[in-house]
């Protein structure tokens, strides 16, 4: 599968980075879980839009889930949040939570959607943000700013 011109051609009008490009699922986990697990994000990825990365290992670590409480929950919600989710840090694994990481996994994690933050998941976000950041270094400084298409900019 190829990606198509006018997905290219929407990356050029607007001025929107490759990594940047979204599902609506990412950007209103609790309203919307299209295109769903099913799209083909890394192929979008290879061909120039969107940002991939091979999802983490699974690991016998315990996983992060609905109910859960402290540090951790707070550093997976930042986490989230520093990729481009809208999610709150309160320190609780709440409805939000759950419904953000479907999202993710649904775009990133397809294999296992399930809303529970297992190490895979975690890890898997950690790679994105990385990913993402080695992008943001090798673009030109000179480019404008994108639009953040989280926020609807």
């Amino acid at each position: 599968m190829r990606v198509s011109r006018s997905g290219r051609s929407i990356l050029m009008r607007n001025i929107i980075r490759p990594e940047n490009i979204v599902a609506h699922s990412d950007v209103a986990p609790a309203r919307k879980n299209d295109p769903g697990e099913k799209f083909p994000w890394k192929l979008f990825a290879l061909s120039g839009v969107g940002l991939w990365v091979e999802a983490g290992a699974v690991a016998a670590d315990e996983s992060l889930k609905p109910n859960d409480n402290g540090p951790k929950i707070s550093d997976l919600q930042r986490m989230l949040g520093e990729y481009g989710y809208g999610i709150d840090v309160s320190g609780r694994y709440d409805i939000a939570t759950t419904e953000t990481v479907t999202a993710f996994q649904r775009h990133f994690r397809p294999a296992q959607v399930d809303g529970i933050a297992d190490s895979a998941t975690v890890q898997t976000l950690r790679k994105l943000l990385i990913a993402r950041d080695s992008q943001l270094e090798n673009n030109d400084p000179k480019a404008p700013e994108p639009k953040n298409p989280f926020l609807g900019a």
